[in-house]
């Protein structure tokens, strides 16, 4: 994203989260305060979609980011927000199959694999290598990283 794409982005993310009560979070590296990324939860509302509608936990990262464990930190952060502040039920989260670093997350912050619900991203051409994507879930009663309220 160029630096305008990336404010209009952030601005809409905070009205988003103004509305909702949670959203997408700006992502910092402490060490320097660079944006490194975003990460956090959103309604994701789309009857034609193969999941329908459910809360979606997101992120992404510049590539220099990579490998670090920020991913990681900012899922366990907007899980435990999303679970024990908004009282939400269920997180699900996606990625293509072939995106092992994100499935790699999901595993470190306690998602289930749910191959019940993967699905053929719609958008993609058949063939395309990033349209098969797999699914994951946590459930706010059985996440193992649930803060004490």
């Amino acid at each position: 994203m160029t630096r305008q794409d990336s404010l209009v982005y952030l601005t809409r993310n905070d009205a988003y989260f103004d509305s909702h009560g949670f959203g997408i979070w700006a992502v910092e590296r402490k060490e320097d305060r660079a944006l490194i990324g975003f990460a956090g939860l959103r309604k994701f509302e789309r009857p034609r979609h193969p999941l329908g509608s459910c809360i979606e936990a997101a992120w992404r990262f510049a590539r220099e980011a990579w490998g670090q464990g920020y991913a990681t930190e900012a899922a366990r952060a907007a899980f435990a927000d999303g679970f024990n502040r908004c009282g939400l039920a269920t997180i699900t989260s996606w990625a293509p199959s072939v995106n092992l670093r994100s499935q790699g997350v999901m595993r470190r912050i306690g998602m289930r694999r749910r191959p019940d619900r993967d699905f053929e991203a719609p958008a993609l051409p058949v063939g395309h290598h990033l349209r098969p994507h797999v699914v994951f879930t946590a459930e706010r009663a059985t996440w193992p990283e649930q803060l004490n309220e």
